[in-house]
């Protein structure tokens, strides 16, 4: 505790995130963002937040922990908080909010205080012109050495993450028909990072439900175009923090031959390549501007003309988060998809009088776990009324929450057996 109270050239400074998590990328780069903030500063420290469930960590990550009890001896840290934290729940006189997403978008508030300082991740969650905005890509460089274009098998990909349900995806037979495989992503599907990275470098195409996700970036790099159910954000992607290349929508399905040529999964992933590096060269300069402005923003903060300033660009992006939130985020049912069971529910959801009905049947505790074993029902799966508002969610407070998952490795990954089942589901639940 002692090294604590060393006095000390630089402020400390606490992150309060939640538990690391690998299958969580906005957890992955708010831990990362610490750990090169006590680069500069060695009195960066991180709270760990009691949010999900407390697994193994990086190793260098371990002397940034710090218990609640070390507060005490900490002369007024700055803290910084994510965006699952609307409030200032550790009393800090200097808070920071870095918002990874949109507030009001998942049940998440926007109430800070005149004096807080806040940023944004990317122009995804606001207009760099409104608020500051640190935009940073993790570990990205590593999926480098995988990309092999040539050896991609007849595959596609559906992932379900974040998800708002349209009247209608008949369209998309159409498109999963042309393929002989055929994979099922959710958010902690398949459980380990080596099948999900394995399914998206050898997919000629992933259909994403989610009108933007981490994945889609990941499928860039290995060169697989993305094909978006959800145009919310495809005005942003003009203007985003880095070029995009490789995402489509319903009006370019007509073009998806050409889509998913060798000749442009090549150019995706080399241009998508070539923005990364790009990008990461600037990394270090773009750490301690960040590190910087949220330094000269306590230091002026008590003058009143700061202040007032600070408080407007505030005002205006509370004014903002609330009419895209009425303008179009709310204009369909939000989703957050877990597993299959909950890709069931996002489907079924309109047949609420038979969604009530298969839920209170409640005769099997899994679904399709072994075909040899028994034969599993696809319209029966465990899920009580409190659950499914866990995973359907319109106005409702919705909290992220992360499940425990078991690592393990599936040795039927793109198999043909695998994918007919798949097929069979998808069959069903698209011509609803």
């Amino acid at each position: 505790m002692n090294s604590l109270l060393i006095k000390k050239k630089h402020p400390h400074i606490v992150f309060y995130i939640p538990y690391y998590h690998d299958h969580s990328n906005g957890i992955k780069i708010l831990w990362e963002i610490a750990y090169r903030f006590s680069l500069i500063n060695k009195n960066t420290h991180v709270l760990e937040a009691p949010w999900g469930p407390k697994i193994k960590r990086p190793k260098k990550y371990d002397g940034l922990v710090i218990d609640k009890s070390s507060l005490a001896y900490l002369d007024d840290p700055i803290v910084i908080y994510p965006d699952v934290f609307h409030d200032n729940p550790l009393n800090a006189k200097s808070s920071v909010k870095y918002l990874l997403a949109k507030p009001f978008s998942f049940g998440n508030d926007f109430i800070p205080a005149a004096t807080d300082y806040v940023a944004t991740y990317s122009q995804m969650v606001l207009d760099k012109k409104i608020l500051d905005q640190f935009y940073f890509l993790n570990n990205e460089s590593e999926y480098f050495k995988n990309i092999d274009i040539k050896r991609k098998k007849n595959l596609v990909s559906i992932y379900y993450g974040k998800c708002r349900r349209d009247d209608s995806y008949k369209y998309l037979l159409d498109i999963i028909n042309q393929f002989e495989f055929v994979e099922i992503i959710t958010r902690s599907t398949p459980d380990n990072q080596v099948d999900l990275h394995r399914i998206l470098s050898q997919s000629k195409l992933l259909i994403c439900f989610d009108a933007f996700s981490h994945i889609s970036l990941i499928a860039n790099i290995y060169g697989t175009p993305v094909l978006f159910t959800d145009n919310l954000f495809s005005e942003v992607f003009r203007d985003f923090n880095q070029k995009i290349y490789g995402y489509y929508y319903k009006n370019d399905i007509r073009k998806l031959k050409t889509i998913m040529s060798v000749d442009n999964m090549q150019k995706v992933s080399q241009s998508t390549v070539k923005e990364i590096k790009r990008i990461k060269s600037l990394e270090k300069k773009e750490i301690l501007s960040f590190y910087n402005s949220i330094i000269r923003h306590f230091k002026n903060i008590n003058e009143i003309a700061y202040q007032k300033k600070n408080l407007i660009k505030l005002e205006m992006a509370k004014e903002n988060f609330a009419k895209f939130n009425q303008d179009y985020w709310i204009k369909k049912d939000l989703f957050v998809v877990m597993d299959i069971k909950a890709m069931y529910v996002f489907h079924l959801v309109k047949f609420q009088f038979l969604l009530k009905l298969l839920i209170k049947l409640n005769k099997f505790r899994k679904l399709m776990v072994g075909v040899a074993k028994k034969i599993v029902s696809i319209f029966t799966f465990q899920m009580m009324d409190k659950n499914l508002q866990d995973v359907y969610s319109n106005n409702a407070g919705l909290k992220p929450t992360i499940d425990a998952i078991k690592p393990s490795y599936t040795s039927d990954i793109i198999s043909k057996k695998r994918s007919q089942k798949n097929k069979n589901i998808l069959y069903l639940l698209y011509r609803l």
